[in-house]
């Protein structure tokens, strides 16, 4: 699972402080892979060149240069998506987002909700 050096932050709703950033929410009803992938390109609308596998999602969410210059905020609306085998993979990938996009236009911030941190934590 994650490392501890990159920390997601635990919310029961979404931050007041997000009216800068682009959101991208996360429902109770992403369960697989491909609806996952499908939110992304939906609320960050990526471009047609996005190839919907993980490298491509990582690639996109280090350039959002097609977007005006905001932070991007991923908000998992319930406990975290996917299932055991896909969730170590998407962990990891955000978490070399969040540490990539420190400083830039376009950093990332990843929330879930308290309910899910021990979970994600083990």
């Amino acid at each position: 699972m994650p490392p501890q050096n990159v920390v997601f932050e635990f919310v029961d709703a979404l931050p007041q402080d997000h009216s800068n950033w682009r959101v991208v929410p996360i429902g109770p009803g992403v369960r697989s892979k491909e609806k996952l992938l499908a939110r992304y390109q939906q609320s960050l609308e990526f471009p047609p060149y996005f190839g919907e596998n993980w490298d491509a999602l990582e690639e996109c969410l280090l350039d959002l240069s097609w977007l005006p210059k905001s932070g991007v905020l991923i908000w998992h609306q319930s406990d975290a998506p996917l299932g055991r085998l896909q969730l170590p993979v998407y962990l990891d990938l955000l978490q070399g987002v969040i540490q990539k996009s420190r400083g830039t236009d376009y950093p990332v911030r990843v929330l879930f909700p308290t309910s899910a941190q021990q979970t994600l934590q083990r």
